[in-house]
């Protein structure tokens, strides 16, 4: 839906590219696989999308020659997931916010997978202050429940008319129920600043970690409930030792330890994981 409304309204507009980040993941349909800048989805796939540019994420200078008037959409995870746990640069968002204001090219903020609180906002996009035009929305979202949404600015309301979208399966009211549930859990009841608290307890014991173990770790980073630790070597041999020792986490980027724990997690599950971290990577 999000690259159908950018498809209309480029049409509209006069341009045709869209910019997307290596590192990124944006789903397996042919739409959203073009976005993906990860030869291994793509590749058994090809030809996909024309008109879409992938480019380093983060990177400031190659942002700003990317960009033209021809550019319709940049897409984006504000917190890469699958990429590494890879967070934007303050930097690198106050540039796409300024290429935005002299181009007038659409940002798609993808919060499938660091949005609904995960990372202490309700969306991940909130930690640097800027409003992207169309946000997508699943996973977490519905509460274990399949739910996806996508939602825009006003100026885009109206871009699609009748007809010319629609889902199978959209709108089942037990789903969307669930939805509901988990918004009223995020806003009203304070999960919010309790991921944000417990989120920054998490960091901090994990670079204790890094302080044990400085030649395995090489660096921890991460936002809310979303964190990772960047390792020496391969990480899924401590995916399994994680597993043997009750602890289930996964490997990304190669080497890469990321952690999504529940939402609700308390300190003290927090230092208990946190010592299973520490005897598997004696």
């Amino acid at each position: 839906g999000a690259l159908k409304i950018v498809k209309k309204w480029a049409n509209q507009h006069g341009k045709s590219e869209i910019i997307c980040f290596e590192g990124a993941f944006h789903g397996r349909t042919i739409g959203a696989l073009s976005v993906t800048a990860q030869e291994k989805y793509q590749k058994s796939f090809q030809p996909l999308l024309p008109g879409i540019q992938h480019i380093p994420y983060n990177n400031v200078e190659k942002l700003r020659e990317t960009v033209t008037e021809k550019t319709a959409a940049v897409v984006l995870e504000f917190v890469q997931g699958e990429g590494g746990v890879v967070p934007a640069t303050p930097e690198f968002v106050a540039e796409l916010a300024s290429l935005r204001e002299k181009f007038h090219f659409l940002i798609i903020a993808d919060e499938i997978q660091a949005g609904i609180g995960r990372t202490g906002y309700f969306f991940s996009y909130e930690h640097y202050g800027i409003r992207p035009d169309i946000v997508t929305s699943a996973k977490a979202l519905g509460g274990g429940m399949p739910l996806g949404a996508f939602l825009v600015t006003e100026p885009l309301v109206n871009v699609l008319v009748r007809g010319e979208h629609g889902t199978t399966f959209g709108g089942n009211p037990v789903s969307c129920a669930a939805g509901i549930a988990v918004v009223d859990e995020l806003m009203e009841n304070g999960l919010l600043d309790h991921v944000k608290e417990i989120g920054e307890y998490f960091s901090a014991q994990l670079r204790e970690l890094q302080k044990k173990y400085p030649e395995k770790i090489k660096e921890v980073r991460g936002r809310g409930l979303m964190q990772a630790m960047v390792i020496n070597e391969e990480g899924y041999p401590y995916v399994l030792k994680g597993i043997e020792n009750g602890l289930i986490f996964n490997a990304t980027a190669t080497n890469v330890l990321r952690f999504l724990p529940p939402l609700i997690v308390t300190k003290a599950e927090i230092d208990t994981a946190v010592e299973v971290l520490s005897t598997v990577l004696k």
